[in-house]
Formats: C-alpha cells, sequence, structure tokens
C-alpha cells in the first residue's frame, strides 16, 4: 500500500474506486523492471553500458573517440633527409604535419573519463583538485601530479609510462581542466 499512498494525493486517498484503479494499473503495468533496467543500463555510471555512457558523455562534454598522434610524419622526414634537395625541400612528400588516427578508449576508460569530467565540471582548477581528478584517472599506477610553471603553463608529470592515448586523455580530451590562454605539457619516463 505504501506505492498507492505515494502514487494518490491524500485528499483521494480515502477513495475506494481510486485505490482500486492504482492498485490494478500498477499490477497490470509492473515497471518495476523498467525501472531497474533504466537505472542499471543508463541513470548508475557504475554500471551504465554503450547507450548510457555515451548519454553521460554528451551531458559532461566528453568524447569516446580521441585523435591521437601516431608520430611527427609518415616514411620521409623532410629536407635533412635529401642530399640532392629536390622532391622533399619542395614539401611534395612530406607536408610537415603529423599523423594522427582516431582512438576509441574502453568502457571502463570511458567510464572514467566521465567521472573525471563530471569532477572538472564543478572543480576550481587548483592543483589540489587536479591532482585529484589525476588520481582518479589513473589509479594505482603510481605517483603523477601537475605543475604550475608559473609562466602560463602547466606540465602534468607521471613516475610511469603513459600509452599515447592516455597523453591524448591528458591533453585533448577536455577531461582535466585547463584555463584558457594555458598552455599544457606531460612529462613521463
Amino acid at each position: 500500500m505504501q506505492d498507492l499512498d505515494a502514487t494518490v494525493e491524500s485528499e483521494y486517498a480515502s477513495s475506494p474506486f481510486l485505490d482500486y484503479l492504482v492498485a490494478a494499473f500498477n499490477q497490470a503495468v509492473g515497471c518495476n523492471a523498467l525501472f531497474e533496467a533504466f537505472y542499471d543500463q543508463i541513470w548508475c555510471i557504475d554500471t551504465a553500458g554503450d547507450y548510457g555512457l555515451a548519454i553521460w558523455g554528451r551531458i559532461v562534454g566528453v568524447k569516446r573517440v580521441l585523435t591521437v598522434a601516431a608520430g611527427d610524419y609518415l616514411g620521409l622526414t623532410g629536407a635533412e633527409d635529401s642530399a640532392s634537395g629536390d622532391a622533399l625541400d619542395s614539401g611534395i612528400l612530406y607536408s610537415g604535419e603529423p599523423t594522427t588516427f582516431q582512438y576509441e578508449v574502453s568502457l571502463d576508460t570511458y567510464r572514467m573519463m566521465i567521472l573525471a569530467k563530471a569532477a572538472a565540471n564543478i572543480c576550481d582548477g587548483s592543483a589540489p583538485e587536479v591532482n585529484q581528478i589525476l588520481l582518479s584517472l589513473f589509479p594505482g599506477r603510481g605517483n603523477c601530479w601537475v605543475q604550475d610553471n608559473n609562466d602560463m603553463s602547466v606540465t602534468y608529470m607521471f613516475s610511469f609510462p603513459l600509452q599515447p592515448f592516455e597523453v591524448s586523455i591528458v591533453l585533448n580530451s577536455g577531461v582535466l581542466p585547463t584555463p584558457c590562454g594555458v598552455a599544457a605539457n606531460v612529462i613521463f619516463p
């Protein structure tokens, strides 16, 4: 009867006909399974699947697909490799722009990115709060911290190696709060 009391306002709660209609509707529809599925697959970030995490990613402003730098060049490095200085000097074979590729992070990594971005959205951008977000992104991997260089730049320091997609999470995903006009660098072994 507790669900019935929550559904019917107090002034109509003593109406037997209305009580019967609400109870019959609740029994016929049985929405509990739907609500539990919605909670597990969409609302609760800890258990959400692809679709639920996609919704949370749009809400907090983080994407699952990252652009990762693959290297400085593909094949030829430029004029310094040319003895004759003809084709490579003119830029026909080497554009000078770094190559990139798209990388889709795993669900667990995306879940951590969403939680970190949610924390970044409400933090004040201070070093202790950014350090806490860094630790939540890389739990149990070692020491990591942000360093203010006092020259309109910050450096994210790591005592453990990072994969290229992890560098992209730190620098390009927008997960970590970096003020406008402040350059960010990453240092890791």
